[in-house]
């Protein structure tokens, strides 16, 4: 087909096509932060959704083999950084983000800020080789820093009772969540300096 200005036309196909190359080739890999909306997920196992905020959405689609791989599935109405490439659906001309892998909207801060704390710790010294003491084989007197019920303080016990049956243990008991967690631990810890510990457990 000739178009009046003499140049070759392009059919939908094509153009759809193209358009799409061009959208993966400009923007490459991004990250997109949304609301999960109308959420479905296809017999074929294939999911699709709409990313939205505000005043804008855009459609994705997070085929199975990716799907299959990720953590974390798609809900309804969960904010969610999702990783992919921008394309086109050519059959409808439809723009959309071809999803690789999906996350949490606050998993990519909480990672960053753990990386921060590690490299702030180890500039300080405290991961350092001359820093660390020997654990002694057969420690004689252990403190646990735990909550004194649930799970994982019974464990802790039946293990030690087994492995090291003539072992004192001290428990310092704390709560392992809420908001007075995290003072609790800091305390617990601090009281360590004043005992004869080998070696200290902090469980949860």
């Amino acid at each position: 087909m000739t178009a009046t200005t003499g140049q070759t036309a392009l059919s939908v196909s094509q153009i759809n096509k193209q358009a799409g190359d061009l959208l993966g080739q400009v923007f490459g890999t991004v990250e997109v932060i949304g609301e999960i909306a109308e959420h479905k997920r296809a017999a074929s196992g294939h999911h699709y959704f709409a990313l939205k905020d505000d005043s804008a959405q855009l459609r994705c689609a997070f085929f199975r083999g990716h799907a299959m791989r990720s953590r974390h599935s798609p809900r309804e109405g969960v904010e969610v950084v999702v990783t992919g490439r921008l394309g086109i659906y050519a059959a409808r001309g439809a723009y959309q983000l071809i999803v690789e892998s999906i996350a949490p909207a606050g998993e990519g801060r909480l990672a960053a800020e753990f990386e921060r704390l590690k490299q702030r710790l180890a500039a300080e010294g405290l991961f350092a080789a001359e820093a660390k003491r020997p654990t002694p084989t057969l420690p004689r007197h252990i403190a646990v820093i735990s909550s004194d019920t649930g799970a994982a303080i019974h464990d802790v016990r039946v293990t030690l009772a087994r492995r090291l049956p003539l072992a004192r243990v001290t428990l310092f008991p704390v709560r392992v969540q809420g908001a007075e967690s995290a003072a609790e631990l800091r305390r617990a810890v601090a009281g360590l300096a004043t005992g004869d510990y080998d070696v200290a457990l902090i469980v949860r």
